[in-house]
């Protein structure tokens, strides 16, 4: 073991340890040229530490060296100690504030609204990251390996199972990854940009319930995390495509998974931009709730609270419209018309959304003056995309 306060290279001086794990040590260090501080990772060749173990070192360094974004840690230096030592050490920026995981130990709760600001400036990341040739993969995305700086940026540290190699058939890679965060794939030695994406979903999973993903219950090889939380279910969905099990179902690449996501968000902003000029209808929207004002009725769509309960796998909806209620259980799979028809003996115009809940259709009602077809088209899209559905 290094000690503190000890110089290497004539410039990095050591001063508190991070961490300590077989063979392995993180320092956080002064370089005595800049004042600096950076972090510096070591690795002692020994009988602890195997030859793939300092292959995979080298490499984080070497990646490290070519990598330039402003949320990945900065390569400083490469280095081995003298021969008596034969310590490795791999100097790079220090990025000061918790980490998600220490966040996490500490009690705090990341809503929605966080996990989704987290979740786009991860995606970035992984945008420059997948998006170099070849592409880099990190292969070790969860809470630890995110740093929550100071100024609300978040920063992916810890390259060491970085692959930067596209995979050829037959060839074989090492198996890394932490198990519960690492897909089945990656567990394969096959991972690719996808196997990231999962990662990423297990992680935001795992902000979102406090609970690690290999404790979660599972269902057909899917997560189940909503039980008890108050989620937009469109978001949920898009999760869950993060997560699915089978690569090929995934997002196929993080821009496709920013663009959905980013999509959603407009759809669940409170005013709607589509809106048609004119119209007296009132659309208000939050991440948990729809609620469109008819006159002289209110019609709404609920996602929480006493009309909504979450359980493994499906939410309850509750519809309620002149004093009555229907209930429905089940994912909403298809809106396939929004239209105005006659409510028979009343000689009022309504408004009706048909839903389709698994192999069930429903017809949800609520009286209002004549649609237009504008109006039609803009209510038709914006449950839609609200949902998640497109």
């Amino acid at each position: 073991m290094l000690q503190k306060q000890q110089l290497l290279q004539d410039r990095y001086q050591l001063q508190t340890l991070l961490g300590q794990h077989a063979g392995r040590e993180t320092w956080l260090a002064v370089d005595r040229q800049t004042q600096a501080s950076v972090v510096v990772k070591l690795l002692t060749f020994s009988d602890r530490v195997q030859w793939e173990q300092l292959r995979l070192f080298e490499r984080e360094a070497q990646v490290l060296k070519h990598l330039t974004h402003p949320q990945i840690p900065h390569y400083h230096a490469f280095f081995c100690l003298d021969e008596r030592l034969y310590w490795f050490a791999l100097v790079q920026s220090y990025i000061p504030g918790p980490s998600l995981q220490q966040l996490l130990e500490q009690g705090h709760v990341f809503d929605e609204a966080a996990v989704r600001q987290l979740a786009k400036q991860i995606l970035q990341i992984l945008l420059y990251l997948h998006g170099l040739s070849p592409p880099v993969l990190h292969r070790d995305i969860k809470p630890s390996n995110l740093i929550l700086a100071t100024d609300g940026t978040v920063h992916l540290v810890d390259f060491g199972a970085v692959q930067d190699r596209v995979a050829q058939a037959g060839a074989t890679f090492t198996v890394v990854g932490t198990y519960g965060y690492a897909p089945l794939e990656q567990l394969g030695g096959r991972a690719t940009p996808a196997s990231d994406l999962y990662a990423l979903g297990a992680t935001l999973i795992h902000l979102l319930t406090g609970v690690a993903p290999a404790n979660l219950p599972q269902a057909d090889g899917r997560l189940q995390f909503t039980a008890g939380l108050n989620l937009n279910p469109g978001f949920v969905r898009w999760l869950w495509q993060l997560t699915e099990v089978n690569a090929t179902l995934r997002f196929p690449t993080a821009c496709a998974a920013l663009q959905v996501l980013q999509k959603h968000e407009v759809a669940i902003a409170n005013l709607a931009a589509t809106k048609p000029v004119n119209s007296q209808i009132q659309l208000q929207k939050t991440p948990q709730s729809l609620e469109l004002l008819i006159s002289p009725k209110q019609f709404s769509l609920q996602t929480f609270a006493t009309s909504v309960r979450f359980d493994s796998q499906r939410f309850e909806l509750c519809w309620r419209w002149c004093g009555l209620s229907q209930r429905v259980q089940g994912w909403i799979t298809d809106i396939d018309q929004v239209s105005p028809g006659e409510l028979q003996g009343r000689h009022k115009t309504f408004l009706a959304v048909k839903l389709t809940i698994g192999v069930h259709e429903y017809l949800i009602t609520a009286v209002k003056p004549p649609l237009t077809e504008a109006e039609r088209d803009w209510l038709l899209q914006d449950i839609r995309q609200w949902l998640g559905l497109e």
